[in-house]
């Protein structure tokens, strides 16, 4: 979720971005240490705003969104300011080290968005399912930790504050023996 800001901050509103298309791999080796995983998130599969998930996240995010503003945010977040989706069409993570300490694991994540790679730590929580693993985690992140510059307009009077708030929830399935 991003959230406006600014003196002009209730002229916008704060978005609800998806995207249910990332795909990755697992390496589950003897022991956590050696285990690795990376995951991919394709920049033109995001969902702004969506109604339904607008919803679940309560009083924060009212209402209906517009088709134009919906359009409209997409375009400038996918835009070469940003995240320049053309030039690098997907988001990149891959695990450089992942611990476990009493109750969860942290990951130690190579995160690579428009060209930038950068380190990040992250708590997750990991459990073994009957089709394999499912992780999940929510956690606040801030755009310029990316090496991003969140959007602003009008000398940043409206604008999209640097913290992010990101809630992930994963499932990977076994692969089957050849």
């Amino acid at each position: 979720m991003v959230y406006r800001t600014g003196a002009l901050a209730s002229l916008g509103h704060n978005h609800v971005i998806l995207n249910r298309s990332v795909t990755g791999s697992i390496d589950v080796a003897a022991t956590l240490d050696a285990s690795s995983f990376t995951l991919r998130a394709p920049i033109a599969a995001f969902i702004i705003d969506d109604s339904q998930a607008r919803a679940e996240e309560g009083e924060d995010f009212p209402g209906d969104i517009s088709d134009e503003a919906k359009t409209g945010t997409y375009n400038n977040m996918t835009g070469s300011a940003l995240l320049d989706s053309i030039q690098y069409p997907v988001i990149e993570v891959r695990s450089l080290h992942v611990q476990q300490s009493p109750g969860t694991f942290t990951a130690i994540l190579a995160v690579r968005v428009a060209g930038r790679e950068t380190n990040l730590s992250l708590p997750f929580v990991l459990k073994r399912e009957a089709y394999g693993l499912s992780a999940s985690a929510s956690f606040e992140l801030r755009q310029s930790a990316l090496g991003l510059t969140p959007f602003s307009l009008m000398l940043g009077a409206l604008a999209v504050r640097d913290a992010m708030d990101v809630k992930l929830r994963l499932a990977a399935q076994m692969e089957a023996p050849r």
